[in-house]
């Protein structure tokens, strides 16, 4: 043991009271603070994978999202309407095969694919009112397009007879339409409504068109005469000369 210090007073030698040299604790309270520091490094690195999975899982979530947009744009400019969802499907299918074989991360994984569970419904949804859409059009297009050429036929027909079968023909495809939900009740008709009216605007521009290459016939013949007269008229003349 190392001797105490000591001073000299009047009373004689006492000890001097200087600190005592503290000794480190190496027990339970000092494993208690690494074990908890442990832990809370843990925990640091638990947020940081989940925040690296949530960045992971956005990004691929956009990637997908962008090929969906862009299946519904080729699909839009695809007239062959009726094989739109099996190819819209299938072209999803590929897209989330080949951004979820992009990632390593299972956890990542397993949220892309609750993510593709809840958004292709709605994408097959869009899909197939994409679809309908243009099947619409395309079967509007093609009934004007019918219209048309019944207006033409009336237009052209001898008796007011062959006017109302034509006119008949027509009201009977868009009823079939109308039923169908290609037209509404409004559009079926001012269809029906008009179709005798188109029939009038035909003939109008018809006899137009008559009156036209009546006239340029009328002139090219006035034209011709005159032609054929200076011939003559050339002709004679140079009998003249040459009899001279």
């Amino acid at each position: 043991m190392p001797r105490i210090p000591t001073v000299r007073n009047q009373a004689g030698f006492a000890p001097l009271n200087l600190p005592r040299p503290r000794r480190f604790d190496i027990g339970g309270g000092a494993f208690r603070a690494l074990e908890g520091f442990g832990e809370n490094l843990g925990r640091i690195a638990d947020r940081l994978q989940d925040s690296q999975d949530d960045h992971e899982f956005e990004k691929a979530g956009r990637t997908y999202n962008a090929e969906a947009d862009a299946v519904l744009l080729g699909l839009k400019q695809d007239p062959n309407y009726l094989d739109h969802p099996a190819t819209g499907l299938k072209q999803l299918k590929d897209a989330q095969k080949r951004i979820t074989g992009s990632t390593q991360n299972p956890r990542v994984k397993e949220r892309l694919n609750r993510f593709y569970e809840t958004t292709e419904p709605g994408l097959l949804f869009k899909i197939n009112s994409q679809a309908l859409g243009i099947g619409v059009v395309q079967q509007k297009a093609s009934l004007f397009q019918i219209r048309e050429e019944l207006v033409d036929e009336a237009a052209k027909a001898e008796t007011e007879e062959e006017i109302k079968e034509k006119a008949a023909e027509y009201s009977a495809l868009v009823e079939k339409d109308a039923e169908r939900g290609i037209l509404n009740a409004l559009e079926a008709q001012k269809e029906k409504a008009g179709f005798l009216n188109r029939v009038d605007q035909v003939r109008d521009e018809l006899r137009k068109e008559a009156r036209i290459e009546e006239n340029q016939r009328i002139k090219r013949e006035k034209e011709e005469a005159v032609e054929a007269r200076n011939q003559s008229n050339t002709e004679f003349y140079r009998k003249l000369q040459d009899n001279n």
